[in-house]
């Protein structure tokens, strides 16, 4: 019994990680739309996402700590690059909740909206983004978020 878990929880941390790896990396930008909870896994989606609009009802959380196992698809990487190393320990060794105003603060969400405005806002940022009809390669290519984690060449 024990073996089959251990197969099933290797398998669901695999699937996760290619999933979040695939948005990180997604040659077009996602834009993640968060109504609800996103706890452990669903944070780790939001991390990935290039933008994200949250719902002023979302509720953000790495609870993975409370159940004595590290966030499993990334989240150990990706939330410190976004709100620092320092800002990112305390989620990720204390599992507490936060709002999605202290998302927006921690560089996770691009912006807080009303409840009833989310889809509305994420697709009327999709169709500003579709305006530009191509966007250049760099925009649209996994380069800009490599570039953002990526050390700068030492000045000469």
């Amino acid at each position: 019994m024990a073996e089959g878990t251990d197969v099933a929880l290797r398998d669901f941390v695999t699937r996760g990680q290619r999933l979040t790896a695939r948005l990180e990396a997604f040659r077009k930008p996602v834009i993640a739309a968060v109504n609800g909870l996103a706890f452990g896994g669903g944070c780790e989606i939001t991390e990935a996402a290039p933008l994200a609009i949250a719902s002023d009802r979302a509720l953000f959380a790495k609870p993975e700590i409370n159940l004595a196992m590290p966030p499993t698809f990334g989240g150990t990487q990706r939330l410190p690059r976004l709100a620092g190393r320092k800002r990112a320990l305390e989620l990720l060794l204390t599992g507490e909740a936060f709002s999605p105003h202290r998302a927006v603060e921690l560089g996770l969400v691009n912006k807080v909206v009303p409840h009833a405005e989310l889809m509305p806002q994420a697709q009327d940022l999709a169709r500003r983004i579709l305006a530009i009809r191509r966007l250049p390669s760099p925009l649209s290519s996994p380069r800009l978020p490599a570039a953002s984690i990526t050390a700068l060449p030492k000045p000469c």
